[in-house]
C-alpha cells in the first residue's frame, strides 16, 4: 500500500516561516512505515520544494538564517467575507505550476492507494480547500484522508467545507481503529512519534519533539484540547537527533514541545546528554518555555547545550489575568526565570518574552505596561496577536467581545485582523505598540 501525504498551502494576510514542518505528517510517515506502508511527502510550504521534490537546483536560493526565513508566495483574491481588510491576502508555498507539476509526477511514479491532507489553523482551511481540489483533479478516484487542527477543533464546519472522503478527528492514536477501517489494513503498531525526516532530501533545522500535549490548562490555548500529554523516550529523541543532524550537516535544533521544561529533571538530563555530546548546536524554542520552570541549573545547562532562540510565555503581566487564564507563570517567577538566564550568560536580545495583545476586552495600554514591565526585567518581548481558538475556555469570551461572527466563519479567527477589536485596542494601538517594541530596543542597542 502506499499513501501520499501532503501539507497544504498557507492562505494568509502574513505569515512566515518560523522553523515549520508538518510534524503530525512526519509522526504518521513513522507510523504507516513501521505497519509496512510505503509513504510520500509532498509539502506545498517548504521552501526546498525544487530541491526535496523535484530534484532540481533552484534558480535562487531561500535567504533563511538557523532555520527560519520568508515563504514563496503569490498574492490570491481575498475572501469575500475578508475584503474590507487592507492589507493582501497571499498563497504561502510553492507556486500552483510546480506544484501540480509534482502531482502529476507522483501519480505517474508512486501511484498512491490514498492520499492524507493535514490543516493546521481554523483560519488557513481555505488553503486546504484548494489543495483538495487540486488533488480532487490529477488524482480522481483516490481517495483523501483529512486531519489536523482544523479538523479536530472543527469537524462539521470541515465536512460541509472540505471535499475530503474520510476525517480524522483528534490524535492518531485514539483513530487507529478508524484508520485500519479505511485503508482495509489492520494497523497494530502504536506511533513512535519519530519525524520521519527520510522525507525530506534537504533540510536547514532539525525538528525535535520529546514530548506532546501540555499539563496545563491555559485558557486561551488548543494544547489540551488536541493532544494527551505524554512524554517520549529522551534517548531515542537524542539519537534521532545526533543521526539527523550528521546526514543533513546542520547544527539547528527547532523543538516542538509545549511542555519541554515541565518534567525538570527529565529536561536537565535531555541539556546534559546534548552538552557532553560535545557537538555545536543552535538549540530553538519557539513555543514558549515555562518561566516558572528556568532555575539556575537549568539556565546554565541550556547555555552549555547551544540554546539560540528562547522564548519564554508571559503573556501579560496583569495578575488578574495570569491567575484567570490558568496560574502558568506569575511576576516572581518570571523574573527569576530572567535573573538566572541572565546569570548564566545569556544578553537580553537573547531572552525573548511572548506578550499577548487583542485579548477579549484587553486594552492597548494594558499590553503597553507589560512590555514595559519585561524591558524594565531585563529581556526583550515579543507580541503576539489573539487568535480565538474553539472550544478553549476564552472561546465565548472572544465571542461576545469579537465584532465578527467567529463561530459562523473561521477566517475571522484570523490573528492578523484582530479578531477581538474593540474601542480600547484597534490596529493604530498595534502599529503603535510594535513601534513602541522596535524604538526601546533601539535605545537599548543604537
Amino acid at each position: 500500500m502506499k499513501i501520499l501525504l501532503v501539507n497544504p498551502w498557507i492562505h494568509d494576510f502574513a505569515a512566515f516561516d518560523l522553523w515549520s514542518v508538518p510534524m503530525g505528517l512526519l509522526i504518521i510517515s513513522s507510523f504507516l512505515k513501521s505497519s509496512g506502508i510505503e509513504t510520500k511527502l509532498i509539502d506545498l510550504t517548504d521552501v526546498f520544494f525544487d530541491e526535496n521534490f523535484l530534484g532540481e537546483n533552484p534558480a535562487k536560493s531561500p535567504k533563511r538564517k538557523m532555520g527560519k526565513g520568508h515563504y514563496e508566495k503569490t498574492e490570491i483574491e481575498k475572501p469575500e467575507f475578508l475584503k474590507w481588510f487592507k492589507r493582501r491576502f497571499k498563497r504561502y508555498g510553492v507556486q500552483k505550476e510546480k506544484a501540480i507539476r509534482a502531482f502529476e509526477i507522483t501519480r505517474r511514479d508512486f501511484k498512491p492507494d490514498f492520499i492524507m491532507v493535514s490543516i493546521r489553523m481554523t483560519y488557513w482551511y481555505t488553503g486546504g480547500i484548494e489543495t483538495v481540489e487540486t488533488i480532487k483533479e490529477i488524482f480522481p478516484g483516490v481517495p483523501i484522508i483529512a486531519g489536523g487542527t482544523y479538523i479536530t477543533l472543527l469537524p462539521e464546519h470541515a465536512k460541509n467545507h472540505l471535499k475530503a472522503d474520510f476525517f480524522i478527528v483528534g490524535e492518531i492514536e485514539k483513530n487507529i481503529k478508524t484508520l485500519s477501517r479505511i485503508l482495509g489494513k489492520e494497523l497494530s503498531n502504536p506511533p513512535s512519534y519519530t519525524p520521519d525526516l527520510s522525507l525530506y532530501r534537504k533540510r536547514d533545522f532539525i525538528p525535535v519533539i520529546t514530548s506532546k500535549g501540555c499539563p496545563f490548562r491555559c485558557s486561551y490555548c488548543a494544547s489540551p484540547l488536541l493532544f494527551r500529554f505524554q512524554e517520549f523516550d529522551i534517548q531515542n529523541a537524542f539519537e534521532y537527533m545526533l543521526t539527523n543532524s550528521e546526514k543533513f550537516g546542520i547544527s539547528d535544533i527547532a523543538f516542538y514541545d509545549d511542555a519541554f521544561l515541565f518534567n525538570r529533571e527529565r529536561a536537565k538530563k535531555f541539556l546534559k546528554m546534548i552538552s557532553e555530546s560535545k557537538k555545536s548546536f543552535n538549540l530553538h524554542f519557539p513555543n514558549a518555555l515555562h518561566g516558572r520552570f528556568i532555575d539556575e541549573e537549568i539556565a546554565f545547562l541550556m547555555k552549555s547545550a547551544g540554546a539560540k532562540s528562547i522564548f519564554i510565555g508571559l503573556e501579560s503581566a496583569e495578575e488578574k489575568f495570569q491567575k484567570e487564564s490558568g496560574g502558568k507563570i506569575y511576576r516572581e517567577e518570571f523574573e527569576k526565570s530572567v535573573k538566572n538566564l541572565q546569570k548564566a550568560g545569556f544578553k537580553p536580545h537573547e531572552i525573548g518574552v511572548y506578550v499577548m495583545a487583542g485579548l477579549p476586552f484587553q486594552t492597548a495600554e494594558s499590553v503597553k505596561e507589560t512590555i514595559d514591565y519585561v524591558f524594565d526585567v531585563g529581556a526583550y518581548p515579543k507580541i503576539v496577536e489573539y487568535s480565538p481558538i474553539p472550544q478553549t475556555p476564552l472561546w465565548e469570551e472572544a465571542k461576545k467581545a469579537s465584532p465578527f461572527p467567529l463561530k459562523e466563519e473561521p477566517l475571522f479567527h484570523n490573528n492578523t485582523i484582530l479578531p477581538c477589536r474593540w474601542s480600547g485596542f484597534s490596529e493604530e494601538d498595534l502599529l503603535f505598540l510594535k513601534n513602541y517594541i522596535r524604538e526601546k530596543k533601539s535605545l537599548i542597542n543604537p
